[in-house]
């Protein structure tokens, strides 16, 4: 366990982004799988629907990523 204050408070933000991380990389392969479906199904509104749907959960996550 961390003793110095400024350590302690970068656990929590590590913990945070951590999680944060979690729910969209499971929100992304929740689309994706969502876009392989509606590809199998043949259904070509729904492939656009999904298709657009994990692109913009994509392109957030891309502007959101630290560099």
């Amino acid at each position: 366990m961390a003793n110095i204050k400024q350590q302690k408070k970068r656990i929590l933000v590590a913990e945070r982004q951590r999680m944060e991380n979690i729910r969209y990389r499971s929100s992304i392969k929740t689309a994706f799988r969502r876009l392989i479906e509606a590809v199998q199904s043949g259904d070509a509104a729904a492939v656009e629907a999904a298709h657009q749907h994990f692109i913009a959960l994509v392109d957030r996550e891309i502007g959101r990523a630290h560099v």
